[in-house]
């Protein structure tokens, strides 16, 4: 590596270090390892009989994400009936159970509901929600052990992980393994990693638990067996009467219990649905699943432009339509027209609101050849908050229609170009990430002082001339004008992309102020 670019590396990292002030150590010491496992649940399905009795159907395991109790976990262990349209994986009611020691089996303590999942990526956020006697809880005053996600991309071969959960139902204490990152794989449909490959023997009950790096962050979750055929699980046992006969036979549902794991999900993934999940919004159940040989194509089914509206009316017309809505909102509606459709059709929608993309939604269309229909986005906290909202339409996963609307005070606006300057040229304008063309928040734009090199650049205060730090939309203005007859060089840098380093720039009588100047940074790989 050269000087230079070694000297840059450290620099920035110098940077990141007083802007975001991270914690980092070598090895996952004893204090780590006992907050990674207080944020570990055991989940268990079970269904109430009229008996009274109380029967376990399956378990896994889960992750504390947020100290109001949402739990990050697999799809197949908290809404298996979205993977697989099968009754046997119904269930009553979820308990979670808490890590208390070590040596001790966990405490059944809370009811969760699920908020949301994607049965595509198998994963799933749920919300405890009430106590076991069934008494609602009060959220803000759970104060659980929460984990802290990390950046599952940065992950590389080699990389130490460690991995927490409950290998079974029932009575057994937490487990802990460890291994290297194996590799990678690719998935269609899933944009960059979708698996983290493990040399780590991890039980099948650890499904949905906690894979975490050296810092003691979740980068992972277990979710796939290494072998077992076409099923997710390489054991399956008739464990409880479920159909309460009084006997345990072939007649009852098969458990999944047992199996390895081989594979993670990064936890970039699930960061959607997390995101999602803050923002108080629920996904509710999909529809069963259509077989593949009887699903219909696209053909001419089409899509209207989307009307946003603070409702519907009896007959599916928008109540108060607009592009800008009050805050304080508590419902948002997308009504459109559509022709050309066949029942079965898949088809889907994604919302983005303030620049995060929440989880893609698919379903069967079920409506009909032509007509008009809406979808409705909703918060269980009261208020859809405040922001940019945008909506597109899908038919067989590809976007066909899309819109755009806002909720409470209008975005800010770019910055206004400042008034031109006799003794020097005023900088401003816009970072973008070089893919999506949209706005880095955060990116800094250092100018050097006249004379000093990027790779003569030491790092200190006394060599910056100026320094910009772009807002959330990606825009920033230099602070002091830039001299003319001088020559200047310049850092762009952002966390996750590659800096731009430019040497040689003459601010010549020629250069009109204030002057705009935009750059694209490309991510880092």
């Amino acid at each position: 590596m050269s000087t230079t670019k070694a000297r840059l590396l450290f620099g920035l990292a110098l940077l990141w270090a007083c802007l975001a002030a991270v914690p980092f150590s070598q090895a996952l010491d004893r204090p780590t390892a006992q907050r990674v496992m207080r944020s570990v649940v055991q989940l268990v399905a079970v269904d109430e009989k009229p008996s009274g009795l109380v029967v376990p159907l399956w378990g896994g395991s889960g992750t504390i994400l947020t100290a109001n109790g949402l739990i990050l976990t697999n799809c197949h262990v908290a809404l298996p009936r979205a993977m697989w349209d099968d009754p046997e994986f119904d269930y009553d009611l979820m308990v979670v159970s808490l890590t208390i020691r070590s040596d001790e089996p966990p405490r059944p303590t809370y009811l969760a509901e699920v908020v949301q999942y994607d049965p595509h990526l198998d994963l799933a956020v749920i919300q405890v929600a009430r106590m076991l006697d069934g008494s609602p809880v009060d959220r803000e005053q759970l104060d659980l052990p929460a984990l802290p996600q990390g950046n599952s991309d940065d992950l590389d071969l080699g990389d130490r992980l460690y991995i927490f959960g409950y290998p079974g139902i029932g009575g057994e204490t937490i487990t802990f393994t460890s291994g290297n990152v194996s590799g990678f794989t690719r998935e269609q449909g899933v944009e960059g990693r979708a698996w983290i490959k493990t040399d780590a023997t991890v039980a099948g009950g650890n499904s949905g638990g906690t894979a975490v790096n050296e810092q003691g962050e979740l980068v992972g979750i277990p979710t796939q067996s290494g072998a077992g055929g076409d099923g997710q699980y390489v054991d399956c046992r008739r464990l409880a009467d479920t159909n309460d006969d009084g006997r345990i036979d072939e007649n009852d549902s098969c458990i999944p219990v047992g199996g390895f794991i081989n594979a993670l999900r990064p936890v970039n993934l699930a960061k959607p649905l997390v995101e999602a999940a803050r923002q108080g919004l629920v996904r509710l159940p999909a529809p069963s699943p259509v077989p593949p040989d009887r699903q219909p194509q696209p053909s001419s089914a089409s899509f209207g432009p989307i009307t946003f509206a603070e409702g519907v009316d009896r007959k599916g017309e928008p109540v108060r339509p607009g592009t800008a809505f009050r805050s304080g909102l508590d419902e948002l509606y997308a009504v459109f027209a559509y022709e050309g459709m066949a029942n079965g059709l898949e088809w889907g929608w994604q919302w983005t609101v303030n620049g995060r993309s929440l989880p893609l939604q698919r379903q069967r269309w079920d409506a009909g050849a032509q007509g008009r229909s809406w979808i409705q986005l909703y918060s269980n906290r009261g208020a859809l908050p405040d922001g940019d909202y945008r909506l597109d339409l899908l038919l067989a996963g590809e976007t066909v229609r899309s819109g755009a609307c806002t909720i409470g005070p209008a975005p800010a606006e770019p910055p206004t170009p400042p008034e031109p300057a006799a003794e020097g040229v005023e900088v401003y304008g816009r970072i973008t990430d070089a893919e999506t063309n949209k706005g880095i928040a955060g990116a800094v734009f250092i100018v050097l002082q006249p004379g000093i090199t990027v790779d003569a650049f030491r790092w200190t205060q006394e060599e910056v001339y100026a320094r910009a730090e772009s807002d959330r939309r990606g825009y920033f203005e230099l602070p002091a004008p830039l001299r003319r007859g001088e020559t200047y060089s310049w850092i762009v840098a952002a966390r996750g992309y590659k800096p731009i380093l430019e040497d040689g720039i003459a601010i010549g009588a020629e250069v009109e102020s204030p002057y705009e100047l935009n750059m694209a940074l490309p991510r880092s790989r």
